[in-house]
């Protein structure tokens, strides 16, 4: 009686009541329900293995019994070896001279392939090769090739036959929602269901088209599915911003890095150009071009610092309407040759435009003449200063408005001045620990102008305010047993509240006004 093999069984209860194909009863029936219920590619159930004829490679050796295990394999996965009528597992001996291994098995409905595994030891088979197509049944061991230890026969059935489960993603319905059936995948109506001008009525319809407008560029990326749209190069309307690579530490691509972004954003019109955290080194001076602020991560997260070759140049410029900002300026005095610089900082700009100055600290200054230098419309906030490097003629020159500044001298090199020709001066503080004489002032006066709110540790004998022009405001400040000096000419000046301080008026003018002032 012929053999048939059937792709799926279905028997009905009073049937598989009298089935016993052997030990187990009912087992064989169990494998092959889970087949077919879980709709899983079931393995050959027959293999059978004959020894050829030719030579053979290393890997078949004289003498010894091959045990060979055959699966199927989809595009879903794999399945175990066959476990029916029993476990199928074929062998063969090798004699004294090792031949060839055919190996024979049934077709697998659906399958896209076959894997053979190979062992000298039953259940022990691990992978040997691959073959492809569902009719290829038959594959020559001619052990010209090695199993690979690491893979196994499998323990689970993963060669599904069809879905069984189907699972809405994002944006996605799906009816009936067990996924059995007749079913209908949908996207939900929370999309993108069309696009408009704001405020029109209706979208546009058909194939929409992107048109770039003046400096504007639209560059489409298919395999991306997106576009990128940016200003053109040239365009002097917008507002731009750039971040500057990371640190170096090698001061030729620092410096280029900073410029080349300082420059580039300058040419679009003006923005701000951004450091990264770290120390940047520098062996030119940086220039900030017109409306552009140079910023950084805050006064202890960036900092700009001289190359110990930087010749005798200060460190930075800026032009009108710049600004600078959030980051340590390191003039790096003791890691210079002997020598110095003219300015640290220049922002003179156009000298009648304004330019900004905030968040920032400047330490061990090369320069010999001013620290920062700033525009008659310059603004400086909340900076540090350190007179611990070079001899000074001012720490801070020119501004219309110093405010919340903390300015200290470490050093005993001449200073002549600390703050000269500003106009307001307000909540400041100037301390030193090496004392010493200077033969300037504290603060050197700018006409109209409002002095407030200062603390400076200077002492007696010394100038705290040189006041030399008219209509000044000079109230609240304290400089501990210091002098307010008013010279010769200057009138319509207050000069009220000050403490621990002298009020010496050579203005010989009855306008000013001169009250409770003193210790």
């Amino acid at each position: 009686m012929a053999e048939i093999f059937t792709e799926k069984l279905k028997l009905s209860k009073r049937d598989t009541g009298d089935l016993n194909w052997g030990t187990g009863h009912n087992a064989n029936l169990d494998a092959l329900d889970a087949h077919a219920q879980q709709a899983m590619l079931r393995p050959p159930r027959f293999l059978l293995a004959t020894l050829g004829a030719g030579t053979v490679g290393a890997n078949l050796l004289a003498n010894t019994i091959y045990f060979y295990k055959v699966t199927a394999i989809n595009v879903a996965g794999e399945t175990t070896e066959s476990l029916i009528p029993t476990l199928l597992e074929a062998q063969v001996s090798q004699g004294s001279t090792p031949l060839p291994v055919s190996l024979q098995w049934e077709i697998t409905k659906g399958a896209t392939g076959y894997r053979i595994y190979k062992s000298t030891a039953s259940g022990q088979e691990k992978f040997l090769v691959e073959v492809s197509g569902e009719s290829t049944l038959s594959y020559v061991d001619s052990g010209n090739v090695a199993v690979n230890n690491s893979i196994s026969v499998p323990s689970i059935n993963t060669a599904r036959t069809s879905v069984r489960k189907i699972i809405a993603g994002t944006g996605i319905n799906i009816s009936p929602s067990d996924g059995t059936g007749d079913v209908t995948v949908s996207a939900l109506a929370s999309g993108v269901t069309g696009i408009r001008k704001l405020g029109d009525p209706s979208s546009l319809a058909g194939d929409v088209k992107l048109e770039a407008g003046s400096n504007i560029t639209i560059v489409q990326d298919a395999p991306n599915n997106k576009f990128t749209i940016s200003a053109a190069g040239g365009g002097s309307s917008g507002y731009f911003s750039g971040v500057v690579a990371a640190p170096t530490g090698v001061a030729a691509t620092d410096t280029t890095n900073i410029q080349s972004a300082l420059t580039a954003v300058g040419s679009l019109g003006g923005g701000i150009v951004m450091l990264r955290e770290g120390t940047y080194v520098i062996n030119t001076t940086l220039n900030i071009p017109s409306r552009v602020t140079f910023t950084g991560q805050g006064m202890n997260g960036s900092t700009v610092r001289a190359d110990n070759a930087m010749g005798f140049i200060g460190m930075i410029t800026g032009n009108s309407y710049s600004g600078l900002r959030d980051m340590t300026i390191d003039e790096n005095y003791g890691g210079r040759p002997a020598g110095n610089s003219n300015t640290m900082v220049d922002m003179i700009g156009g000298n009648i435009t304004p330019v900004l100055i905030e968040n920032v600290t400047f330490i061990n200054n090369y320069a010999f003449n001013y620290i920062v230098k700033m525009s008659d419309k310059g603004v400086m906030r909340n900076c540090r200063i350190y007179n611990n490097g070079n001899f000074l003629t001012a720490m801070i020159y020119h501004g219309e408005q110093i405010e919340g500044c903390y300015l200290e001298r470490t050093q005993l090199n001449q200073l002549q001045n600390i703050i000269e020709q500003a106009r307001r001066i307000v909540n400041n503080q100037y301390v030193t620990n090496v004392g010493g004489n200077f033969p300037g002032a504290g603060i050197v006066t700018l006409n109209q102008g409002i002095i407030s709110g200062n603390f400076f540790q200077l002492g007696s004998g010394l100038t705290f305010i040189n006041c030399s022009t008219s209509r000044m405001v000079i109230v609240g400040n304290s400089a501990v047993g210091a002098t307010i000096l008013l010279n010769s000419g200057v009138q319509n000046a207050a000069v009220v509240g000050n403490t621990g301080v002298a009020v010496t008026n050579n203005s010989g003018n009855g306008t000013n006004q001169i009250a409770s002032n003193g210790s």
